[in-house]
């Protein structure tokens, strides 16, 4: 069996359909294509959620629009880290395009700092701190985004690395 054979019949050799290795080498001339797009859509979701964030945050450190009183029970510390988040994520869009090594860098910090504040409110939570279930989830959700987002920040700068070699 050549080597062409053996990864077109990687995934499923006994029926004779293509492999994931075949598909994925087809796929390579448009990959770069595809990143490109994929950079664009994360520029476009650090920017929101970024702007989003500071917003909310901001209007709950800073009691405006009578948003601290719709948030119940604010945690402060988790607050003030997704305020330091939202900048690092408007950051990380800004230099999104140009300099994927910082925006990864940038992103690797703010999943770093979320995931210390996820575990900090979870002992928070334990020694029976006021807080609400939402906030809860949208942490969960922050920190997967951030991570998701820092995947593809990492998956960019090693396009970028290899275009530019």
């Amino acid at each position: 069996m050549t080597a062409n054979q053996y990864r077109r019949n990687l995934l499923f050799p006994e029926t004779g359909l293509p492999g994931i290795c075949y598909i994925a080498d087809k796929l390579q001339p448009n990959q770069h294509v595809a990143m490109k797009y994929l950079k664009i859509i994360q520029t476009i979701l650090l920017a929101l959620i970024g702007a989003v964030s500071l917003f909310m945050t901001t209007s709950v450190v800073f009691d405006l629009f009578g948003i601290r009183e719709k948030e119940g029970n604010y945690v402060p510390f988790i607050v003030y880290t997704n305020m330091a988040c939202a900048f690092i994520y408007l950051i990380a869009s800004y230099t999104n395009r140009k300099y994927a090594k910082l925006s990864f860098a940038l992103l690797v910090i703010a999943s770093l700092a979320l995931i210390i504040a996820f575990i900090s409110m979870k002992v928070y939570i334990n020694n029976g701190g006021i807080h609400e279930a939402k906030t809860v989830k949208a942490m969960i959700f922050r920190t997967v985004f951030t991570i998701l987002m820092a995947v593809i920040g990492y998956m960019a700068w090693k396009k970028e690395g290899k275009k530019n070699s």
